[in-house]
């Protein structure tokens, strides 16, 4: 039995459209990229900043580079007011499955609305609109809190330093349950994927969910698609060596 969910809301994204990158990438060693090392002194720093609190940037990181741009993020939650909480652990094996977790950046009530912010330290663009991690924060967050009731506004908030970009989606309670609902339904078929032969596997190839897919060069439906647009002969290539060219 596993002691961790084997869906990620900082995944969801991918399996949404690609539920059989799941089962493909259960084998594979995780790995954090120093790129995600990075975000994480990050978000590190940020929580510091927002509580008032010390922290110690490590050596090999510019630490007067993270605060500038840190700052911008700590300068967007500060700014709301209302009152906020940060770093919050969430169950969310609702909506995942068993051991379902998340930990969303920051929330601020002010009055009847919530805020739910996240930090994203890297350089490609994230779009805040029908983003499924921090619905599935706020989700996770008010199932917590239990104040559906009092709410009549959620933002979902995506604060990019380095891209100089704040992504916001405003929606209704319901709008936010309804999307949920929908988040939950695909867990569901990505993880009925991890119990089913490798021939029955749902793999679709896309630009967005293939990007940083650790099982990309195992895919055969990828394979396919590069064999195609290589146009020569290339039976001798394997899946590895088409993924990367």
């Amino acid at each position: 039995m596993t002691n961790h969910s084997l869906l990620s809301p900082s995944t969801a994204h991918r399996w949404m459209i690609c539920p059989g990158s799941v089962a493909m990438g259960m084998t594979l060693p995780d790995e954090p990229s120093d790129y995600a090392m990075e975000g994480t002194v990050a978000h590190a720093l940020a929580e510091s900043m927002l509580n008032g609190t010390d922290y110690e940037v490590p050596p090999e990181y510019d630490t007067a580079e993270l605060r500038e741009h840190v700052q911008t993020y700590v300068d967007f939650v500060t700014i709301l007011g209302g009152l906020r909480e940060v770093e919050v652990g969430l169950d969310l094996s609702h909506w995942l499955g068993p051991h379902g977790f998340g930990t969303a950046d920051a929330v601020v009530w002010c009055g009847t609305e919530l805020y739910v912010c996240d930090l994203k330290y890297g350089m490609t663009y994230v779009d805040a609109v029908h983003n499924p991690q921090i619905a599935l924060y706020a989700m996770g967050y008010l199932s917590l809190v239990q104040k559906f009731d009092c709410l009549t506004k959620v933002h979902l908030c995506i604060v990019q330093p380095r891209v100089r970009s704040v992504s916001q989606w405003d929606l209704t309670p319901a709008e936010l349950r309804d999307f949920a609902e929908v988040i939950q339904k695909k867990a569901l078929i990505a993880r009925t994927m991890t119990e089913l032969p490798e021939d029955e596997w749902i793999c679709v190839p896309k630009e967005s969910a293939c990007r940083y897919c650790r099982a990309r060069h195992l895919c055969p439906k990828l394979f396919g698609i590069a064999k195609h647009v290589a146009e020569s002969d290339s039976s001798d290539l394997s899946p590895t060596d088409l993924s990367s060219a």
